[in-house]
């Protein structure tokens, strides 16, 4: 049995100890991004949620953050569909606890919600594909961009979608920047 535990958190019911922990993880994993994390990505506003739906997955070892991950709901395009897509981003686990199961246990609680059929698919980037093949992932071969902001889509070597089985043809309008 692993030591870790998962909760959800809706963005509201965050504390400042926990936005504290989430940040220094998000520092120790992205050194270089701390600032922005904290005031774009992570939480754009700290009491405002930036979607209709949006949850924070934390992972405690006791009472410890050891990993965390955000997911949110968007919208996406191909050709004339509308896909509701679940948006994975900033998943990473302390170092000390990195190839331990926490990280998976992170990434499976956000595939729940697909599974759940709450989404049709989950699509994001990653530096660590084999990774998330073992999670029933797979490589998106097909173009993706969004014509509404200038900046460069997507930064990570992967775009990966799950699960693995969803179709996918053409270019994909992610409908907002990268995450």
């Amino acid at each position: 049995m692993h030591p870790y535990s998962i909760s959800v958190f809706n963005h509201n019911d965050l504390t400042g100890n926990l936005i504290h922990s989430i940040l220094k993880l998000i520092h120790t994993t992205w050194p270089s991004t701390y600032e922005e994390a904290h005031t774009s990505q992570v939480f754009p506003e700290i009491n405002k949620v930036s979607s209709v739906f949006e949850k924070h997955l934390i992972c405690f070892e006791g009472a410890k953050v050891v990993g965390y991950a955000k997911v949110f709901e968007r919208i996406i395009f191909i050709d004339t569909l509308h896909i509701r897509n679940l948006a994975l981003a900033s998943l990473c686990v302390d170092p000390p606890h990195q190839q331990k199961g926490c990280g998976s246990l992170l990434a499976q609680k956000a595939f729940s919600f697909v599974d759940s059929k709450e989404f049709d698919c989950a699509i994001f980037q990653t530096s660590r594909k084999q990774f998330y093949e073992r999670l029933n992932c797979r490589k998106v071969s097909d173009k993706c961009f969004d014509t509404s902001h200038s900046q460069k889509n997507w930064w990570d070597e992967h775009i990966m979608l799950y699960p693995s089985s969803f179709e996918i043809s053409g270019p994909i309008q992610m409908n907002g920047p990268a995450y």
